[in-house]
């Protein structure tokens, strides 16, 4: 089953995916070009400050190209990727002066860029930033310059732990830097950085056995590339795993979005009042402060509230006057009737099933179809609930004209603590007076 933890990172990751040939937007490009900036200059500190002597340039240019080729090995992880180049960038930076190993990093990044720009799939200012994501590597430069800069020895483990943690460091706040502020990705999104620093950490052990194994054999620092092609077939097969998920993702969220026309087609009324409470439901989730998570499954939720009215007979449906009580207890189980439709579907909306069922439990426990009260009803079913009465209310019916929306909202008020969740009454009351300015948004 998908779960929709996992769709809202396929999201992030289509996201991520459409932005490579773009170009940046102005706050964007503003950090990642002022990164860049910034780490040129601390390369050219690090030069003054200690002029590289002699190097075997053969072998930096082949672990440059090394390099380039395994920046393209990417490990897909929602908004962010991970590529295994611990195996050519621990070695570079043990094996090579820290004036010579801080460029060549840049180097590698910005030559992996060059295909895809000839290409036209990569946007060109790409490449100056790729300098900037050479962040991760400052840190353990420094640490390795302070330390005098000597080829590896076994015995000098807590120089690396601390050159590891310090690459962590540095990425992490390039990352945050850029991600978050400069793409508003939220902070909890970017827990997926940890697992490739879990996976650096495992690549680390081997990558310093690589740089050892240099020191004594020059050519030898070139041994962890076969591992790295070997990763680059997993990384493949990843990358066509999560091409299927996406791709399934995307049929979900059209499944949903045909049973939104069907039941528009089968029941225009019912069709147009789910879309007026897709809505108003999501500007009560924005304005309840909801995640993201959250607010998918509201607004799917909210498309679908109604879904199960396919089954219940158009005598029913369609009746001008009130039910009676049997044709009020078939019309009750429309939310039952909604959640089996969307469990057979299966998948995530098996998950939008669980608000569909709740839409009409009231706060004081006195709903159908399980009686459940209070926080027990799921958040986003009370949403859709209080969003569909404020609807119906406010939409003629084929038995009486709408309620003006004062009379609405205080019909709402009075409602909150019994049959609506108060939090939400006033989300929804601030979101309507939002948009009627002459509306009072307190009673």
């Amino acid at each position: 089953m998908v779960h929709d933890d996992t769709l809202i990172e396929q999201e992030l990751l289509e996201e991520a995916r459409a932005r490579g040939a773009q170009p940046f937007g102005m706050r964007e490009g503003v950090l990642r070009f002022g990164s860049s900036i910034a780490l040129v200059v601390v390369a050219v500190a690090l030069w003054a400050a200690a002029p590289p002597g002699d190097v075997n340039v053969p072998l930096l240019l082949v672990m440059i190209a090394a390099l380039a080729c395994t920046t393209r090995i990417e490990f897909e992880m929602g908004p962010v990727y991970t590529a295994p180049l611990q195996l050519v960038v621990v070695p570079l930076v043990l094996l090579f002066p820290p004036a010579i190993a801080l460029p060549a990093v840049c180097t590698g990044l910005v030559v992996a860029e060059l295909p895809g720009v000839l290409r036209g799939q990569v946007h060109p200012d790409r490449l100056v930033a790729a300098i900037g994501n050479a962040w991760f590597a400052v840190g353990p430069v420094m640490v390795l310059a302070i330390a005098g800069g000597e080829h590896p020895t076994l015995d000098q483990w807590p120089l690396y732990l601390a050159a590891l943690a310090s690459q962590f460091a540095f990425d992490g706040a390039n990352s945050l830097l850029i991600e978050c502020v400069g793409l508003g990705v939220p902070v909890s999104q970017l827990r997926t950085i940890i697992g490739a620093w879990v996976i650096d950490a495992l690549l680390s052990p081997v990558a310093l056995a690589v740089a050892y194994a240099g020191a004594h054999a020059s050519w030898a620092a070139l041994l962890g590339l076969p591992l790295a092609a070997l990763l680059g077939v997993f990384a493949r097969q990843r990358r066509e795993g999560l091409d299927a998920a996406l791709e399934l993702s995307a049929a979900y969220r059209r499944t949903a979005f045909l049973l939104g026309d069907v039941l528009e087609a089968d029941d225009e009324y019912t069709g147009n009042h789910s879309h007026h409470v897709v809505e108003l439901a999501a500007a009560v989730a924005d304005q309840l402060g909801l995640d993201r998570r959250a607010r998918h499954r509201t607004e799917l939720g909210a498309l679908l509230h109604d879904v199960g009215k396919i089954r219940i007979p158009k005598e029913i449906l369609l009746k001008p006057g009130p039910l009676d009580d049997d044709e009020f207890a078939e019309m009750k189980r429309h939310t039952t009737y909604g959640q089996e439709l969307l469990d057979r579907v299966g998948g995530p909306l098996s998950e939008i099933g669980r608000v569909v069922r709740g839409s009409h439990e009231r706060f004081d426990g006195r709903g159908y179809p399980d009686g459940v009260a209070g926080e027990a009803i799921p958040l986003e079913s009370r949403i859709v609930g209080c969003c569909d009465a404020f609807s119906a209310m406010t939409t003629d019916r084929p038995y009486r004209a709408a309620m003006p929306l004062a009379d609405a909202l205080a019909e709402l008020r009075a409602c909150a603590g019994t049959q609506f969740d108060p939090g939400v009454v006033e989300a929804l009351c601030a979101v309507v007076a939002g948009r009627q300015p002459s509306l009072p948004l307190a009673a």
